[in-house]
C-alpha cells in the first residue's frame, strides 16, 4: 500500500534524510542504513506507518460496528443508538 512513498527524516544531528519503503522493505539513504541494513531512521518511520494502520484500521472496525448496531436497534424498534 505504501511501496514507493518516500518520508523526509531530520536526524539527531539535523541532516535530512529520505526513508523509502520499497519491495524489500524500509530503506534509509543514510551512512548507517547503507553500513548495517537498516537504521533508527527506516525504524522509526516503520513504528509510524504501523501505528498509523492500527489505528485507521480500529476507526474503521469502530465506525463499521456502530453502524451494524444502530440497524440492530432500529430493527428491533428502539430508534437510533442508546
Amino acid at each position: 500500500m505504501y511501496v514507493g512513498v518516500v518520508w523526509p527524516v531530520e536526524g539527531s544531528t539535523g541532516k535530512k534524510y529520505d526513508v523509502e519503503l520499497t519491495d524489500e522493505g524500509f530503506e534509509c539513504n543514510c551512512h548507517g542504513f547503507g553500513f548495517h541494513g537498516y537504521c533508527k531512521h527506516s525504524k522509526a518511520v516503520l513504528k509510524k506507518v504501523e501505528q498509523t494502520t492500527f489505528d485507521s484500521f480500529v476507526r474503521v472496525l469502530w465506525v463499521k460496528e456502530s453502524k451494524e448496531e444502530e440497524r440492530s436497534l432500529q430493527h428491533l424498534g428502539l430508534g437510533k443508538k442508546l
